[in-house]
């Protein structure tokens, strides 16, 4: 049940960093783009150390 509820926080996690990234490439932002995109992948990296 943990597992699967730390799994749901970080799917969570990566669908608001993908609103942000997609916000921030809209704006133009780079800086931003960056970031989110960082955040995102570092999203993924701790859902496939999860299995």
């Amino acid at each position: 049940m943990k597992r699967r509820l730390e799994l749901m926080g970080w799917i969570s996690f990566s669908v608001g960093s993908l609103f942000f990234l997609f916000d921030n490439v809209r704006q133009l932002n780079v800086i931003g783009s960056v970031g989110s995109a960082i955040f995102f992948v570092g999203c993924i990296f701790f859902m496939i150390s999860e299995k």
